[in-house]
């Protein structure tokens, strides 16, 4: 397992995990701005639909809160690729969760993503199967 998945308290996971970054941090001082500009799982990008009010984004000890929805996290790490994104790795059917009720709420659009993933989440129809949506993050 590559050091990228390794938890912040050094310990390496015991399961696979998802990788779910959010550039939530001030881009002039690398500050906490408690908003989430963007996201990005893999090679799929999230951005806001409404660029002057991303939703509210909250850390919190054992995971983040997103528009009022608490998502329980096994690490995060600080300054991913740069000082305004940070890491956080959730579990696999925790983070399919997390991206079916992403697009239910419709607080994101999916800019970049396989074709797919991309017309899926954009267009309109039934939640994806957890399972099959956990499998499909884990191979963008």
């Amino acid at each position: 397992m590559s050091d990228r998945r390794k938890r912040q308290s050094g310990r390496y996971p015991k399961r696979p995990l998802i990788e779910v970054d959010v550039c939530c941090n001030d881009p002039d001082n690398g500050l906490f701005a408690g908003r989430a500009q963007e996201m990005m799982i893999a090679d799929i990008e999230f951005e806001p639909r409404y660029w002057r009010s991303a939703p509210r984004f909250v850390e919190l000890d054992s995971g983040f809160r997103l528009s009022g929805k608490v998502w329980a996290v096994e690490g995060s790490t600080y300054g991913v690729g740069n000082w305004c994104w940070n890491r956080y790795w959730l579990n696999r059917l925790e983070a399919a969760d997390f991206v079916n009720w992403l697009r239910t709420r419709r607080l994101f659009s999916v800019t970049c993503a396989p074709t797919v993933f991309y017309d899926w989440f954009n267009g309109e129809g039934p939640a994806m199967d957890r399972i099959l949506l956990a499998s499909l993050l884990e191979k963008t």
